[in-house]
């Protein structure tokens, strides 16, 4: 009997102990989900919040984030970090940031409570539509028993560390970003459109390496050079455009959705021309290749991703610097053609070369590459007003620096190098910061978050898979 006994008062004080770790779940709050950050940015524009996907807390689905909390939680943010000059309601704001939540993954049980948030968040410009941003945004927060014994309060606290994150997140790629005109279409996810190429670029042309390549995209897009050469097709049977061959991920099926794409395509690159503020191009590469038969630029070598290598219908160009610099400014003088008050900054890629067609060591070749480059940069500058050169390479490659700003394979710009060379280029060029010095500035309102740079495909590396 009393064996029985104890063993009910034991079974009865486990119970009520796992009740009381356990608890009651309770909503996360605005305020613990806030980021009070300041913005490294503002914005003279005032922006609405709308917000969907979220779940109210209840007894049975437990803690969760509602769209009121989120929504409140962002605007508080703004306001806080003064991103926006304002924060108005009913889509009446110069811009209007939208937040979906797609994914919510909570633990079920366990001393450190990890949480998933996964949303997508868009920037749009309420005044013509045009979608400034599209991301899908991913974060994660642990809470541990350190931060609170009971579960319920532990679930909380990683929901709201989770939700503070994103939010963090998305309002850092709500604020510089390039203008994309070819966004892709509408019944696409964000992440499935960044995906075939959509959102990577001002429009899916792909790297544009050379001068040569940027000169005859503009003529391209505007009907006054049709390349011969049409399509490729890859070793799986797919095509591709022999102009961007990997802009387009997934290639098309046939040699027809080639050709037919690209008048939504070049429409788009139109817009971009006749649109844009202020243009910034980075010289790459002084070799390429050119097809024999009209000197149509190629953004890679035959065979790398898609048709043949045969010497007999391409040539291996390697650049001189008045070349390269001729090609610019006569891209240039096309531009303000369609584009009078456009804006322009030049820099030079601090990222060596990884091969070579010249029949030397590519450390060769690439210190004559860059100082091509970089003579070029500094004629185009000087050959047209409103045109300015951004010295990165200077800042990644200058001896003082000791290749600190590189990563272990000496090539890839490291996340320190990139934040210096952002935050410089953020000082001298866009507005509400205070400078330096004395440089004259051309004032930018949108520039690209280096964070989404990753996802730019570095075409030099497909051809060591080729």
């Amino acid at each position: 009997m009393r064996t029985t006994l104890y063993g009910r008062v034991t079974a009865f004080l486990i119970v009520t102990a796992l009740v009381g770790l356990t608890g009651c779940a309770s909503p996360p709050t605005r305020e613990a989900m806030l980021v009070g950050a300041p913005a490294t940015k503002n914005y003279p524009y005032s922006v609405s919040v709308q917000t969907r996907g979220g779940t109210e807390t209840s007894a049975m689905t437990g803690a969760n984030v509602s769209n009121e909390e989120l929504k409140a939680a962002v605007e508080s943010s703004i306001v806080a970090s003064k991103l926006f000059k304002s924060v108005v309601q009913d889509r009446n704001g110069d811009y209007e940031i939208t937040i979906i939540i797609t994914q919510l993954t909570k633990p079920v049980f366990g001393a450190s409570f990890t949480v998933e948030m996964e949303a997508g968040w868009a920037l749009t410009k309420v005044s013509d539509k045009t979608v400034v941003l599209r991301k899908v945004i991913k974060s994660a927060h642990t809470a541990t028993l350190d931060d609170a014994i009971v579960g319920a309060t532990r679930m909380r606290l990683a929901i709201e560390g989770a939700a503070r994150k994103n939010i963090a997140q998305g309002l850092q790629a709500s604020g510089f970003h390039y203008f994309v005109a070819e966004n892709g279409p509408e019944h696409l996810a964000p992440e499935a459109a960044y995906e075939q190429g959509f959102g990577v670029y001002s429009a899916r042309y792909g790297n544009l390496y050379t001068t040569r390549q940027l000169v005859q995209l503009f003529d391209r897009a505007y009907g006054q050079f049709k390349p011969k050469l049409e399509y490729w097709t890859r070793p799986d049977g797919r095509y591709v455009d022999p102009y961007r061959p990997q802009a387009v991920p997934e290639g098309f099926a046939t040699a027809d959705e080639v050709i037919a794409d690209r008048e939504p395509h070049f429409a788009a690159a139109r817009r971009v021309f006749e649109e844009l503020d202020v243009f910034v191009f980075t010289f790459g590469l002084t070799e390429g290749w050119l097809v024999k038969e009209d000197g149509a630029a190629l953004q890679l070598a035959p065979g790398v991703s898609g048709g043949e290598f045969d010497t007999d219908k391409y040539v291996f160009w390697n650049a001189r610097p008045h070349e390269v610099a001729a090609d610019f400014i006569a891209f240039v003088d096309r531009l303000r053609s369609v584009n009078p008050k456009s804006k322009i900054i030049v820099s030079v890629s601090p990222v060596p070369m990884i091969a070579t067609y010249e029949n030397r060591h590519v450390l060769v070749s690439n210190s004559y590459t860059k100082s091509a480059l970089r003579c070029a940069a500094d004629e185009v500058a000087s050959a047209r007003p409103d045109i300015s050169y951004f010295p990165s390479y200077e800042m990644c490659t200058g001896s003082v620096n000791g290749a600190q700003y590189y990563t272990e394979d000496q090539r890839t710009i490291s996340q320190t190098g990139i934040n210096v060379v952002m935050k410089l280029f953020f000082d001298h060029y866009t507005e509400g910061k205070s400078r330096r010095s004395n440089v004259r500035a051309l004032k930018i309102d949108v520039a690209r978050e280096t964070a989404d740079a990753a996802k730019v495909v570095c075409d030099e590396e497909a051809i060591e898979a080729a």
